[in-house]
């Protein structure tokens, strides 16, 4: 009745994922919903300079990036990130500097500045849509927990 699935788990979640295009700048950056991904300088990543790169957002909400058939390796800039209080030291030129900046992340936190941007696809459609799924055929989203049966029928 039903044929394994060939794919692995990690390819169903790219196939299912949003995918977007970007375009490599100079120093193997490029900007994805309001966040910078840094592309690890490799000697074989060196090429994808100017180059077009896949991103894949995936329903939990990770990211991955590919080019080809290949996944890339990267660290994440996030514009918007907070500043770590252990980071900010006392000293005499920097204090009210930093101080200012104490300031304005505790405002950034009172209004919860961090949001995705219009663009990007909505988390509830993309759980609406594996409920449904979920409940038309349970073995589509979850198929390590389906056992088939050997029993023949008459």
């Amino acid at each position: 009745m039903h044929r394994p699935l060939r794919e692995s788990v990690d390819e169903l979640h790219d196939i299912f994922a949003w995918q977007e295009l970007r375009k490599v700048s100079k120093s193997l950056t490029f900007q994805y919903d309001k966040v910078i991904y840094l592309i690890d300088p490799t000697e074989e990543n060196q090429r994808l300079v100017r180059q077009v790169v896949k991103v894949l957002d995936r329903p939990d909400g990770t990211i991955a990036i590919q080019y080809g058939h290949r996944k890339l390796e990267f660290k994440v800039f996030d514009k918007l990130e907070d500043v770590d209080q252990g980071q900010i030291i006392d000293n005499k030129r920097l204090g009210a500097v930093l101080k200012f900046a104490q300031a304005k992340q505790q405002q950034y936190d009172q209004q919860q500045t961090r949001s995705r941007s219009k663009k990007a696809p909505k988390r509830t459609a993309q759980q609406r849509a594996i409920r449904q799924l979920e409940e038309i055929n349970p073995v589509l989203v979850h198929p390590e927990k389906f056992k088939p049966s050997t029993r023949k029928k008459p």
